[in-house]
């Protein structure tokens, strides 16, 4: 496996137009809609705008053998849980946080921004998970798959 360290090509204009860093935890059964209230003033500053959005349906991976798409739907007596965006004033960041995930992006829009590489987006990510577990949602720690060219090296957000 590369090392992740290992310096990378740079190119003047990139041909990246996204990239999301994503961790999953076991869902918090209490969090809802009050708590995003709370959760803002911490995100304001650095992404002033915000949406609702619908939740991501839950991964997970199976090594055994592929699953066949599924179909379901649920009948439910109170308001879905939600996902919530705090988004920076160009849009360009993106945090993403529901009951059981947080996912951090940056895109590439028509502001004329550069991209800012790998490694920036990935401390920026790790920030907002320290911002989400200072709040006592995430875990203490969490171990994430770096998914890059050329391999998969986990990394331990913490302290």
């Amino acid at each position: 496996m590369p090392d992740p360290d290992t310096p990378r090509p740079s190119y003047k204009d990139p041909p990246v137009i996204e990239v999301v860093l994503s961790v999953q935890f076991e869902p918090l059964k209490e969090f809802g809609l009050a708590h995003f209230g709370m959760l803002w003033p911490k995100f304001q500053r650095e992404f002033p705008l915000t949406e609702g959005k619908q939740t991501l349906g839950r991964v997970t991976e199976s090594f055994d053998r592929p699953s066949p798409p599924q179909i379901g739907y649920q009948v439910m007596s109170e308001a879905p849980p939600m996902r919530c965006w705090f988004m920076s004033t160009k849009q360009t960041e993106l945090v993403q946080i529901q009951n059981d995930r947080l996912v951090f992006n940056w895109r590439k829009l028509e502001t004329g921004e550069p991209y800012p590489r790998y490694g920036n987006v990935r401390k920026k990510f790790v920030r907002q998970f320290r911002r989400l577990r200072q709040f006592g949602v995430a875990p203490l720690s969490w171990t994430v798959m770096d998914w890059r060219e050329g391999g998969v090296a986990p990394f331990v957000v913490d302290g």
